[in-house]
């Protein structure tokens, strides 16, 4: 697959991401499905206190941010953002958040602790489905195999977890010193004399920075890999004889790297030569004073 396809699809999924992202989250407010459980009102903030509802937001822009940058590249074989390494933190960073919300909320805080059915729950079309399932998985898909373009370090990979940490922050202190109430219990510290109360915060807020880190760890990592994989073969495809470097086969990036790299062969043999001539002359002298 040559770069500008991977473009192209990335532009497709972000573009799909987006849009049911915004439908979704208008669906929350507005209840554009019929029969839709619209638990806000239109112009009720308290919906953003919520766990679910933040991750989407910022699963939105990110994919948003994804398409100017693809498009931006489609017109002009430039990337938008030359260091490309905010967006990918802050495209995973909500992809992270997703899958923590669907882990902490899907699968532990309604079955277990409201005691639902977590089938009738996941796959409820109005919102669930799409909020816990169907956008974070599809996230997680184009991120790692469509929005590849360079590999980042893997010291940012802690800058991952700051939105899951932020929030948790915020509504666990503001909860603790009785200002705002927070939206799950189980991120609440004011009861946590009993075990099970202790073991639920634990889970929810120890495990879900741990597990969110993990798994964004992992992530970037197997990213990194596929970026790799990637640039080696571009760079074999140049190799094997492909002279004019066609954006359409390879990205400028490459062909700055490739440039370099063989400005620096050429400098090594001039020196080699160099050193060469200079023991040939002395040999010379050498033998002409014998």
């Amino acid at each position: 697959m040559t770069r500008r396809r991977s473009y192209q699809l990335s532009l497709f999924f972000n573009s799909l991401i987006f849009v049911l992202e915004c439908f979704v989250i208008c669906n929350r407010f507005l209840g554009f499905i019929p029969y839709s459980d619209t638990l806000f009102s239109l112009y009720d903030y308290t919906a953003f206190y919520n766990l679910d509802v933040v991750a989407n937001v910022l699963l939105a822009l990110s994919s948003f941010a994804m398409m100017i940058r693809e498009i931006k590249y489609l017109n002009t074989r430039k990337d938008c953002f030359r260091k490309n390494t905010f967006l990918t933190i802050f495209k995973l960073s909500s992809i992270v958040m997703s899958l923590i919300s669907f882990g902490l909320l899907a699968c532990y805080y309604y079955p277990v602790i409201k005691n639902e059915n977590i089938v009738d729950f996941l796959f409820d079309f109005h919102y669930n489905l799409w909020a816990f399932l169907v956008l974070p998985w599809l996230s997680l898909v184009s991120f790692m195999f469509f929005d590849r373009d360079k590999k980042t370090k893997f010291r940012f990979s802690f800058f991952v977890i700051l939105p899951i940490i932020a929030y948790l922050a915020v509504f666990v202190v503001l909860d603790y010193i009785d200002i705002l109430a927070a939206p799950f219990s189980i991120i609440s510290m004011k009861d946590l004399q009993k075990d099970s109360n202790m073991m639920e915060f634990l889970i929810s807020v120890i495990g879900s920075v741990i597990g969110g880190y993990l798994l964004g760890s992992l992530v970037l990592l197997y990213r990194n890999h596929l970026c790799q994989v990637t640039y080696n073969y571009e760079i074999d495809i140049v190799n094997l004889g492909v002279d004019n470097f066609d954006y359409e086969v390879i990205d400028h990036t490459i062909r700055n790297d490739l440039k370099k790299g063989r400005s620096k062969k050429s400098k090594e043999a001039e020196k080699e030569e160099n050193k060469e001539e200079t023991k040939n002359k002395k040999k010379k002298k050498s033998e002409q004073i014998a």
